[in-house]
């Protein structure tokens, strides 16, 4: 339990503290549990999308989904996205784009980054059939939580020291991976039935070739990269549910 709560107060907004320290092992292990809060954040999505679409234009509704996962997630994957773009796009020194990442001010190409992943959520969102939202909303979430996971195993951290991926990246295990790609297939299968193959193998592949590129250009993965992963995963979920459903 108390490592879903710590799940849970790092991925979002909820007022939930943990008592006592962390450490940096409880971090690594809270990731098993963070799918199964992507899964919870994705059902107040789709609990809110209920509640309003009888009342308010779909567009209007889309636009109020994605302002509401941005506001219970702290903006946390976009800033993460945003100080990727910033830094791959701004040096190809390692240690430059590193250091860059890290600053934290948002810069021209971060902000375009921005502006196009909430533009590709919006439109793939609104372009759903209104039947498969409920499902949608679900799987987008849990999968992005899910690729946090699996980019944290399989890649090395890129930092020589700091930085708050560190010890989630440096200290996971193979249970945790185990554990929540076990929860993501759980969830997949029930909103997504036979796709789910097809979501899991694109969602790998998007991975592989996202950090497969960040490795060879700064080393490994960071925070940021993480955050930024998880945005990606997000909207390939999204295509997927439209192309085979839209």
């Amino acid at each position: 339990m108390r490592g879903c709560l710590i799940a849970l107060q790092f991925l979002t907004s909820i007022p939930v503290r943990v008592k006592g320290k962390i450490s940096d092992r409880e971090l690594a292990h809270s990731m098993l549990y963070f799918p199964l809060v992507g899964a919870f954040l994705g059902g107040v999505l789709a609990l809110i999308y209920l509640l309003l679409r009888a009342f308010l234009p779909h567009l209007v509704v889309c636009c109020l989904l994605i302002v509401s996962e941005i506001l219970f997630t702290k903006a946390l994957h976009l800033d993460g996205l945003a100080d990727t773009i910033d830094g791959l796009s701004a040096s190809n020194d390692r240690e430059e784009v590193l250091a860059i990442m890290r600053q934290g001010r948002v810069g021209a190409f971060g902000v375009v980054g921005l502006v196009m992943i909430i533009l590709a959520k919006l439109t793939l969102l609104y372009s759903l059939p209104s039947p498969y939202i409920l499902g949608a909303l679900i799987l987008m979430v849990t999968y992005g939580r899910w690729s946090l996971v699996f980019s944290a195993y399989f890649y090395p951290y890129a930092r020589k020291k700091g930085g708050i991926g560190r010890p989630f990246v440096n200290l996971i295990e193979p249970k945790e991976l185990i554990v929540a790609t076990i929860i993501t297939f759980g969830v997949s299968l029930i909103f997504a039935r036979w796709t789910t193959a097809i979501l899991f193998l694109i969602s790998i592949a998007g991975l592989v070739a996202f950090n497969s590129f960040l490795k060879k250009r700064i080393g490994g993965v960071t925070g940021d990269t993480l955050g930024a992963g998880c945005e990606l995963i997000e909207v390939i979920t999204l295509m997927v549910m439209v192309g085979l459903k839209g």
